[in-house]
């Protein structure tokens, strides 16, 4: 077992946090998958409106790779299909009958039972009920190419950005066999012997001792620790022409809940948060359920943003859209805000600062209300260090993000750009003094990268 001490880093003292119960909304009318959303595939559509569907009929599959499906995570009707610019899938909407009609009963297996399936088999059956689309592959955050073998498997078992779900709320030794499932299917699929499982100090250190096939890592420190990026950083790093496997611990169940019981798992506890919420909380939903369905509260939607993820790295949506496929989070947050003359002259007790701007960085243990508003304009870059400071990977991100700018392939790659993602920038940008846009450079980089591989 190691312990990781991250020190850098930033918790940000939000306020509008949710509480640690669970309330099931998983009855959901309607339920929306936005596949133009999805990074790093191109989507096919196989359905169509008015077809009926089951929870684990394909709706649409990646064109470079046909095998692997998106499914229905009910079963009702298509009511409508939305293309965006150029012919973009934006949307498809599905109206749920809540009969919760399975379209295939897979076999089920005991986790002792998976290393007796043959590797293609289990890949197959992962690929053709969804599940495949779950695991992901760093660099490019792509989902895994199964002809590539990873030189190791990544799974953080928390999340450290504000508001974020609550992992503590998944642990059951009910799940333990089904997580026990998932950890054998993974090592299976991958040829590795044991994957790289990432928990705090404070959760349930006997859960995870009883699992095997595991390399455990305590991991501690502030946010960006639980981001999956900085943990391969720190364990394992990645290098020219190698890949690494990873994906998010509520995913890993479903995997091995599908697994035990052949039915595909079509639910997911996400938090939903924000000060202008009556209760926030965590919530039981069908996975791509409409976000007027989830929050309930009557929002002034001009003074209000809402956001799919979390408030770092989470995108713009509304009421009218489902919760994105990788999301576990949605957050409100109040829209701009009124600007103070010269309110940088003011001592600033009511505003929070990361930096020494105000008299507030004083002020301990206080959750704060933060707005939309990034309180001045765009301006040059000045090194003043912050970007270093809530950054803890081994690179130099002012120089990162000239290179990329300059489109110099040669200096990116020298300057550690395989092991960067843009989630594990979105504090620079944050603390940033010049606004400057770092998460959306670093993406523009990433994918320039892999135009050159």
């Amino acid at each position: 077992m190691n312990v990781i001490n991250i020190n850098k880093g930033l918790d940000i003292p939000i306020n509008g946090a949710p509480s640690n119960t669970i309330e099931d909304m998983s009855n959901s009318i309607t339920i929306i998958l936005h596949p133009s959303k999805i990074s790093g595939i191109k989507p096919k559509l196989t359905c169509k409106i008015d077809d009926e569907v089951k929870i684990g009929t394909e709706l649409f599959h990646d064109k470079s790779d046909p095998t692997i499906s998106f499914v229905s995570n009910c079963s009702g009707k298509i009511k409508n299909i939305v293309l965006g610019e150029r012919r973009a899938l934006d949307e498809i909407k599905i109206e749920n009958d809540n009969l919760n009609t399975q379209f295939k009963e897979y076999k089920s297996y005991k986790s002792s039972e998976i290393n007796s399936i043959n590797k293609d088999t289990l890949v197959n059956i992962l690929k053709e009920s969804g599940n495949w689309t779950y695991i992901r592959q760093r660099p490019f955050s792509k989902i895994a190419d199964s002809k590539k073998m990873p030189k190791a498997v990544f799974v953080s078992c928390f999340n450290s950005a504000p508001h974020a779900l609550n992992t503590n709320l998944l642990f059951d030794n009910n799940k333990k066999n089904a997580l026990q499932t998932g950890i054998n299917a993974l090592c299976k699929i991958s040829g590795l012997n044991y994957i790289n499982l990432s928990i705090r100090s404070n959760q349930d250190l006997n859960f995870f001792n009883s699992l095997y096939n595991v390399n455990l890592n305590i991991v501690n420190g502030p946010h960006p620790a639980g981001n999956v990026g900085i943990q391969i950083h720190k364990i394992n790093p990645i290098n020219v022409g190698e890949s690494i496997w990873y994906i998010d611990f509520q995913d890993l169940l479903a995997i091995g809940d599908f697994l035990n019981s052949g039915k595909i798992i079509n639910t997911k506890i996400i938090s939903i948060s924000g000060e202008q919420l009556v209760n926030p909380t965590h919530c039981k939903i069908l996975k791509g359920t409409v976000i007027k369905n989830i929050i309930k509260d009557d929002l002034d939607l001009i003074k209000s943003r809402i956001v799919s993820g979390n408030i770092l790295t989470g995108s713009i949506s509304n009421i009218e859209r489902g919760i994105e496929y990788y999301d576990s989070q949605i957050c409100v947050v109040p829209n701009n805000g009124g600007r103070h003359f010269l309110g940088w002259l003011m001592p600033g007790f009511d505003k929070y600062t990361n930096s020494n701007t105000y008299l507030s960085k004083i002020i301990k243990n206080k959750t704060w209300s933060l707005n939309t508003l990034i309180n001045g304009s765009y301006r040059t870059i000045i090194p003043f260090g912050y970007w270093e400071d809530v950054l803890p990977l081994d690179v130099i991100p002012q120089y990162l993000v000239k290179s990329i700018l300059a489109e110099d392939i040669e200096e990116m790659e020298n300057l550690g750009i395989y092991e960067c993602h843009e989630e594990d920038f979105a504090l620079c940008t944050f603390v940033c003094q010049s606004k400057f846009p770092v998460q959306e450079v670093i993406k523009k980089g990433l994918m320039l990268m892999e135009k050159e591989v």
